[in-house]
Parts: C-alpha cells; sequence; structure tokens
C-alpha cells in the first residue's frame, strides 16, 4: 500500500511541471501569434511618426506569457520597426501600445477597452467576455490548438485594417462576440 501511495504522490508531483510546460507551450504560441499580428495589420501613419519607432508589444494586466513575448520579440522587426515589450499599470499608459494583450476581468476590464477605445492599439485579450467588452482579437482553444477570433469592425473604428490573410485564420465575430 505505502508503495501505490509513493507512486500516485511521486505522480501528482510530477504532473505540476508538466502543466506548466504545456502552459509554457500554450503562451509561446500565443506570443509568436502577437507578433504576427503586427505583421497584417494597417496602422495610421501617426501611430508610427518616424522608422525609428519601434512596434510596441504590450500587457496590461496579468500577464501569463513569463519570459515567452520577451523571447519572442528579442531582436526582431516589423516593418522595419524594432520591436519592444512593455508591461503596463494602467489603460491611460498602455494607449502607446501597438499590440496589446488585456489580461483584465469584469469591470476593470471594461474600463480599460473604454480607455483604450479609439486609440489605433490592436487589443488581444482571451477572457469570454472580451469581444463584448470591445476587444479585437480573443484567443480561444479549439481541438487543443490555439486559435482566435476577430472583431474586425472594432479594429476599423480604431483605425486599423486587418489583412484578409489574417482574418481567413480566424473566426469573424461581431461586438457582440458572435
Amino acid at each position: 500500500m505505502r508503495a501505490v501511495t509513493s507512486i500516485l504522490l511521486l505522480f501528482a508531483l510530477s504532473a505540476s511541471p508538466f502543466a506548466r510546460a504545456e502552459d509554457s507551450l500554450e503562451y509561446r504560441v500565443k506570443a509568436g501569434c502577437m507578433l504576427n499580428f503586427a505583421k497584417f495589420v494597417e496602422w495610421p501613419k501617426a501611430a508610427f511618426p518616424d522608422k525609428k519607432t519601434p512596434l510596441v508589444l504590450g500587457t496590461l494586466g496579468d500577464n501569463p506569457f513569463g519570459p515567452a513575448l520577451e523571447n519572442t520579440a528579442a531582436d526582431r522587426e516589423v516593418d522595419g520597426h524594432r520591436v519592444i515589450v512593455r508591461k503596463y499599470k494602467d489603460a491611460s499608459e498602455a494607449r502607446e501600445a501597438h499590440v496589446l494583450f488585456v489580461g483584465l476581468k469584469g469591470e476593470s476590464l471594461e474600463k480599460a477597452m473604454k480607455a483604450l477605445a479609439g486609440t489605433p492599439t490592436l487589443t488581444v485579450g482571451e477572457q469570454d467576455a472580451f469581444i463584448e467588452a470591445g476587444g479585437m482579437v480573443r484567443f480561444v482553444l479549439r481541438d487543443q490548438k490555439v486559435a482566435f477570433d476577430i472583431n474586425p469592425d472594432a479594429a476599423k473604428k480604431s483605425g486599423l485594417k486587418i489583412a484578409a490573410q489574417l482574418l481567413r485564420l480566424a473566426k469573424i465575430v461581431n461586438a457582440k462576440g458572435e
């Protein structure tokens, strides 16, 4: 009986790192997606005053990426703009980001999305209510694979144009998430 208990305990302890490894892989994939989203979005000219203006990948609120976003962005450029990563504490400062992962929920999410409305920031999240709150891209898991929904109307209201190539890879939804 002790042997069985020891084996079960060992399995339980070893299962935890495997779960974290899967999460890490999931967020490495999502970090890669965020970088690639930037390649398929056209920003208004004011978003990049000059060629030296970096493309900012940002996070607001909970940051589930760990080092994945920084590792993905390291030494990268998009359309001649150096890619950098910033972590924001509030939506008013996050308005400078070009692609922003919003890790907020409930009332905090709604307030942040109102503060970001109309800015040339591609907002990305994974909460069920993200699109309904005004978000543009929502990560979802379909058949244990990372996929995404896009609300092109929300992007258009912020002056962003999402390329047809990216839209073809997504499920197109409206502000109601339908």
